[in-house]
């Protein structure tokens, strides 16, 4: 009864609970009283107030052809990013650093600034085959790439990545679309990471600044990087910000990268 005499008992508002569990709350016991109230945590409506790019994203789009992206806007700049309807703000990481299947260099790259989910890297404590053949992959390209609006999804460009397979102790790289990132990416040189493949660490600086919450107001919280450390674990980065190592199956959060 604790939701009695409340808003959300009077039928306004929501409760957001983990993507995974929207429908055992609407069948369970009590809870279902509230379904149509009941949604997933990623949907939660987040502040547009901190966007610092008013251009459109057909704006953003025009400025890399004509090669004015890099004066027009800056590393740390925001833009917000329609996926399946919710709408999630973007963070301009870096310029020119990302490296093209096709060859070159993708003139900016984005990761969303909150978490966007809770979910594993995959459903028992493995990492056989690493980031390539991992569920965390499969689902942003099956099912979270489609989401994502069409204007940027038609711009987004295949980048070269790299992860780590422990079976050989050696770096191995695979084209990706959109992706999380690497220990290498967000933390530097360790002789326990990939051994190449590019850096964010000129604006990754420290813990703080690795520090995401899920969802508007929400608490740190750890979220996966796609580097495996052994043959049961992945890292990730804590709630502090600092890089280390959890089973596969556990659910933990994840960020949304990817490259224009």
């Amino acid at each position: 009864n604790a939701l009695s005499s409340t808003g959300i008992a009077a039928g306004y508002g929501y409760i957001y609970v983990p993507a995974d569990l929207v429908d055992s709350y609407k069948s369970e016991t009590n809870w279902s009283t509230y379904a149509n109230q009941i949604k997933s945590i990623a949907n939660y409506p987040l502040p547009i107030q901190n966007e610092t790019i008013t251009d459109s994203w057909s704006d953003i789009m025009a400025a890399e052809t004509n090669d004015t992206y890099n004066t027009k806007y800056n590393v740390g700049d925001i833009k917000y990013l329609d996926v399946g309807g919710t709408k999630v703000p973007m963070q301009i990481i870096a310029f020119d650093t990302d490296e093209l299947a096709s060859g070159g260099n993708a003139k900016i790259t984005w990761l969303s600034l909150p978490l966007i989910c809770q979910r594993n890297m995959n459903f028992t404590n493995t990492t056989a085959n690493g980031w390539a053949e991992c569920a965390m992959r499969y689902w942003l390209r099956e099912i979270i790439y489609s989401q994502i609006e069409s204007t940027v999804r038609n711009a987004i460009k295949p980048v070269t990545k790299t992860y780590k397979d422990v079976t050989t102790n050696s770096t191995l790289s695979i084209t990706d679309t959109i992706w999380i990132p690497s220990a290498r990416e967000m933390v530097g040189s360790n002789s326990s990471y990939e051994n190449a493949g590019c850096t964010y660490t000129s604006f990754f600086t420290d813990y703080a600044s690795r520090i995401k919450k899920l969802g508007l107001g929400g608490a740190a919280t750890t979220w996966w990087l796609r580097s495996a450390s052994s043959t049961g674990n992945f890292y990730y980065v804590n709630s502090s910000g600092n890089a280390t190592n959890g089973n596969a199956s556990n659910s933990y959060s994840a960020v949304l990268g990817f490259c224009t």
